[in-house]
């Protein structure tokens, strides 16, 4: 996640003042003592500390395993020995990922923080000089002496130069390959464009002779014509939902499954899947007027697309806020993508919490599940916690906490019973409606455990109902 990122970003940068001696190296064992609090023989420190500690150690520990500070240095890799078999409930606490990070550092100390794998010179990769100094000596040993490839100092780019000029398009740029099971077609979507240079495939000087002949005396050729799709995906999106809001127009587009059309997805449904994430992304990130509305219209009425489609494209929308911490770069992120919500729900309150819930179980599943487990839930709640609540008149039914609550998947039991606390906490669910449907839940035993576990019925049961709270009426 982004705070994972952040604090080992932190932790590195302390490590490299250490090792140009502006901090002492009791500062940096007092550091490492806190996230394995060696005082606490039961503590187990959590994945971001382990990961933090695992950054710190690759960066200073050649430097300060050493001295009078081995005997400190052994205590630190014995408590990491510890975590390799720590358990709670006869269940691993760390995810293999995690077990192995430990493992890498227990090795590296061993082998005195020497790498595994010590690349040697002459293995290591051909930069471009090189390979255009070996190609044009074999050139120069020719008959004709003519460079085989440009040199990388002079002027014409090679076809191995990236070009890294932006397009700048306000849709998101291409995700690393942490993101990428965010949408499966994302980098052919995104990434279609062309990103090369005129002069790039252009002759050099000394060939633009027999360029220009070859072009006298060959046969012209007939011209090209553009595939259907060579316009990238994201552009197309664009370009038909603005034409649509320009008309004006409250019919759907009969035949946008045609102009939208393209390879790069291998169903009708990802493609929907996209079109989705594409817009309300914008959406969610420009501080353009009604850009959530007209974003919701465009979806809804234009496209016809169905709820299902909707749902996965919400979820990947959220999915890939929270990787990128999309949620902190951009204030009112989490007030947009609720008025979305709040607009695809209509006026029902019923909806909106079923349809808010079905996209955050979608977005809980799609997540990264070695990541640590608050990482992923706390972004969802504070959505979950953004809903509106309803008005004191409005009324809704016991069935809208069972559906809720019979929408979750597999594993999802604790987040299930955190949004149930949320809803209790805002008001929206009342004791006796709450204590009726636990009464009658027996499916749902795993929800009414975790339930016990966060003491909500307790505590629902000692607070005082608020003044303001919208009635649950059983049926």
């Amino acid at each position: 996640s982004r705070l994972t990122r952040r604090k080992k970003a932190n932790i590195k940068f302390v490590g490299q003042l250490y090792m140009r001696k502006v901090m002492f190296a009791g500062t940096m064992l007092t550091i490492m003592h806190q996230l394995l609090k060696l005082d606490k023989a039961d503590f187990t420190p959590t994945s971001i500390d382990v990961e933090v500690l695992s950054e710190l150690l690759e960066t200073i520990g050649r430097t300060i395993d050493s001295g009078e500070n081995v005997t400190k240095m052994d205590a630190v890799f014995d408590r990491l020995r510890s975590l390799l078999h720590a358990k709670v409930s006869e269940k691993l606490v760390y995810q293999p990922r995690m077990r192995f990070k430990i493992m890498d550092l227990i090795e590296l100390r061993r082998n005195k923080w020497e790498a595994r794998v010590q690349r040697a010179d002459s293995q290591a990769p051909t930069t471009l000089q090189e390979l255009a100094a070996k190609q044009n000596e074999k050139a120069a040993s020719s008959s004709s002496g003519k460079p085989l490839l440009n040199s990388a100092k002079s002027g014409t780019p090679t076809s191995a130069t990236p070009n890294r000029k932006g397009n700048g398009s306000r849709f998101p740029s291409t995700p690393s390959a942490s993101q990428s099971d965010i949408a499966p077609a994302w980098r052919n979507a995104m990434g279609s464009r062309s990103d090369t240079p005129a002069s790039r495939n252009s002759p050099t000087t000394q060939d633009k002779g027999a360029f220009l002949t070859d072009r006298v005396n060959s046969e012209p050729a007939e011209p090209t014509k553009p595939k259907a799709d060579s316009k990238p995906f994201a552009d197309r999106v664009r370009e038909l939902m603005t034409l649509w809001l320009n008309e004006n127009r409250d019919e759907g587009i009969a035949d946008w499954q045609e102009t939208l059309k393209s390879g790069d997805f291998q169903s009708q449904e990802e493609l929907n899947q996209q079109i989705v994430f594409l817009v309300i992304h914008e959406a969610c990130t420009v501080t353009a007027k009604n850009a959530q509305q007209s974003a919701c219209f465009f979806l809804v009425r234009a496209l016809e697309l169905e709820d299902e489609d909707l749902y996965q494209g919400l979820a990947k929308v959220l999915v890939n806020a929270i990787q990128i911490g999309l949620m902190e770069d951009v204030p009112k992120f989490n007030e947009r993508f609720v008025r979305v919500l709040t607009m695809m729900a209509g006026r029902s309150d019923d909806e909106l919490y079923c349809h808010g819930a079905k996209i955050l179980y979608n977005t809980l599943a799609l997540l990264d599940p070695t990541e640590a487990e608050e990482d992923n839930t706390e972004p969802l709640i504070k959505i979950w916690k953004d809903l509106r609540v309803p008005a004191p008149e409005a009324t809704l039914t016991i069935h809208s906490l069972s559906a809720i609550i019979a929408l979750r998947e597999r594993g999802q039991e604790k987040f299930a019973a955190q949004l149930v606390q949320g809803m209790v906490v805002k008001g929206v669910v009342a004791f006796e409606i709450l204590q009726m449907w636990c009464d009658t839940a027996a499916p749902a035993s795993l929800v009414l455990e975790e339930l016990a576990n966060l003491k909500v019925i307790e505590k629902a049961a000692k607070a005082e109902e608020p003044a303001q709270v919208a009635k649950i009426t059983p049926q």
